[in-house]
């Protein structure tokens, strides 16, 4: 794991994404996702063939240099998926940690996990689980399908509840079983 700071900083947003005006920088808040992502194809989601993919959130020690006090003392509100718009529909569900809740689009192809401060807090955000349920006879059935950038890179942001912040990474997850 690289403490966000200290990761090269991603490429410019595509196409201008995310689309809101927030502070883009990476290390601007705690919070990131780790490379290594685990596939639950052992023990499949009861009566179908979906596959879940678990990401875990890592907080880092300490904000970037120049990340601002509001940032980088606020809790992950939700964190958005770079995806395609054909994708639109390949996310079943999505669990925090196990509980699942509703998954969430946007019509041009946007993934997000939100109300993430109704479970997790600044002391037990590292550590949690974000993971989605992929239909397998969908529109994207892997998570290469769903989010393959630029040779397998999923680009996400995580944001705080005002929108202010949204830190964006590059990540090539390591799919382990």
């Amino acid at each position: 794991y690289i403490e966000p700071q200290l990761r090269s900083p991603p490429p410019p947003p595509p196409m201008g994404w995310p689309y809101c005006k927030c502070d883009t920088r990476g290390g601007v808040m705690p919070y990131s996702l780790a490379s290594d992502v685990y596939k639950e194809s052992i023990r499949r989601i009861p009566a179908t063939n979906n596959i879940k993919y678990c990401f875990t959130m890592k907080t880092a020690n300490q904000c970037a240099p120049g990340a601002s006090a509001k940032c980088c003392n606020s809790v992950p509100f939700k964190v958005e998926f770079w995806s395609f718009k054909k994708c639109v529909g390949a996310v079943r569900n999505a669990y925090i940690n196990d509980t699942q809740i509703p998954a969430s689009w946007d019509p041009d192809g946007v993934w997000k996990i939100t109300m993430l401060d109704r479970y997790i807090n600044k002391a037990n955000a590292d550590g949690t689980e974000l993971c989605l349920e992929l239909v397998a006879n969908g529109p994207c059935p892997t998570l290469d399908a769903l989010c393959n950038r630029n040779g397998g890179k999923c680009i996400y942001a995580v944001f705080d509840k005002t929108k202010t912040c949204c830190p964006t990474y590059t990540n090539i997850p390591t799919i382990n079983k």
